[in-house]
């Protein structure tokens, strides 16, 4: 089977997007998933249709999205297509604090009885140490699952304990180390022969990464961060760099989770490259 995706997208009040998969024999459509976005760029649905019959989309599921005024994900709808019309299957609700961590995800069922629920805790620095997965069982959460961070002095991710409920205590499951290393140029004479824009390290991160660019001649250097939506999040450079090569540290601590692209225009050399940040 061969897979071909085409999307596009238009502009007026609303943005929207669509994926199409196909088949090879006579690129016969089996599916599609429809994304759907308000003026800012906030995505606000998405639709997605199981199968292509009588030259039409049959409906399958969607889900709806809520944001605050300050554009933070509060709520989603999933919808299932049933009798020709959409039915409400799951509510979830997001919860912040105040430094804008995610601190709750919960679930509920369309007549509001609870089903799931992630708790997020962090450290001083902002660092995610800790998220627990619970189910409700009548008329209490019981302990599913949990992750455990652990971070280094630079709040770069070290370490990440896999746990599971046990009845009475956590339950080793899994274990990750990161480790990272440190390189600097033996040569501090030697110029970058060529224009560079490097992909950040770690990637993902929370919610701290390092960035590096070379110049090979002084040049007007604009190293720009942006959302998935194109909105401009920080300024990382700004400034005639002199030739040689850069890092700079990219501290996300206000910004939450998701897909963000980094720019660079030096010169005629233009580049992007993109980083996840998973708090």
């Amino acid at each position: 089977m061969k897979t071909i995706s085409s999307s596009f997208l238009t502009a007026l009040f609303l943005f929207c997007s669509l994926s199409v998969s196909q088949t090879f024999d006579k690129f016969q459509s089996s599916s599609s998933i429809q994304r759907i976005y308000q003026e800012d760029g906030s995505l606000i649905e998405i639709k997605t249709h199981i199968v292509w019959s009588n030259n039409q989309w049959e409906n399958s599921w969607r889900n709806i999205y809520s944001y605050d005024a300050e554009n933070k994900l509060i709520e989603e709808l999933d919808q299932g297509w049933q009798n020709n019309m959409w039915n409400d299957v799951f509510r979830g609700y997001y919860y912040y604090d105040v430094n804008n961590n995610l601190i709750e995800f919960l679930v509920q069922s369309s007549v509001g009885i609870n089903f799931l629920r992630y708790l997020y805790s962090y450290d001083v620095n902002n660092n995610r140490i800790e998220r627990i997965r619970q189910m409700w069982d009548v008329n209490v959460w019981e302990n599913g699952g949990r992750v455990l961070y652990a971070y280094n002095a630079d709040n770069d991710l070290t370490e990440e304990i896999i746990q599971e409920w046990g009845g009475s205590e956590w339950i080793n499951i899994d274990k990750y180390t990161y480790s990272y290393l440190i390189t600097e140029a033996k040569n501090i004479e030697e110029f970058p022969h060529s224009y560079n824009l490097s992909n950040n390290f770690p990637n993902p991160f929370n919610p701290t990464t390092k960035i590096r660019y070379a110049v090979p001649v002084r040049s007007k250097v604009l190293l720009t961060v942006y959302t998935l939506q194109g909105k401009v999040v920080s300024k990382l450079v700004d400034e005639e760099k002199s030739p040689g090569s850069y890092e700079i540290k990219f501290d996300a601590s206000s910004l939450p989770s998701g897909i963000y692209f980094y720019r660079i225009q030096a010169g005629d050399f233009v580049d992007t490259k993109k980083m996840i940040l998973m708090k």
